[in-house]
């Protein structure tokens, strides 16, 4: 009869115990903050900070949106450069674009909304490239706030903002132009 009372009642104890642990787990990793880290055919270095549970296909999708944008940038680059001699751009592993015209060297760094730059990321982009002028970033949606009052007496940084990617061609074209005839 004692066997039946403890075999009933470890029966019962396994799964109340298995739920506890669940939730126990769940959380321990719920909110906790984890970065991928995807390296392109070029070494550039792409990191995706996220938390909690995230499908493969989500990053995936995160991914092609991110280089499908800098693929457009890089057209308007290519066509830029077709029509403005003295004017030449490279990628670069640590910054999207290298423009290089007149002397002078510019960073182009292509953001998405969800992809935002830290305060160490643009320190190391001056110390990896000591000969940039100015960095660029392109946001295909408004600038943060944060980075506008941040960065507001910086001549170093620059933002450029481009909703949804309207009007793209004619803003990059615009701050080129600008820059081609003023210098940085």
């Amino acid at each position: 009869m004692d066997e039946l009372i403890i075999s009933t009642a470890v029966a019962l104890l396994i799964p109340l115990i298995t739920i506890l642990a669940k939730k126990a787990l769940k959380k321990t990793f719920d909110g906790k903050m984890t970065q991928l880290i995807v390296k392109d055919t070029n070494g550039k270095e792409q990191k995706i900070s996220y938390s909690g549970k995230v499908e493969l296909e989500a990053i995936q999708k995160i991914v092609e949106k991110e280089y499908a944008f800098e693929s457009k940038v890089e057209q308007i680059l290519k066509t830029y450069m077709k029509k403005n001699k003295g004017f030449s751009y490279t990628k670069n592993h640590s910054v999207d674009f290298l423009l290089k015209f007149s002397g002078h060297v510019i960073g182009l760094e292509v953001k998405r909304n969800y992809s935002l730059p830290s305060k160490k990321y643009f320190n190391t982009v001056k110390e990896t490239h000591p000969d940039l002028e100015q960095l660029l970033f392109l946001f295909d949606s408004e600038v943060p706030e944060k980075y506008l009052h941040a960065y507001e007496n910086d001549d170093f940084v620059k933002f450029i903002s481009s909703p949804r990617e309207k009007k793209l061609s004619e803003k990059i074209i615009s701050i080129l132009d600008q820059k081609r005839v003023n210098g940085v």
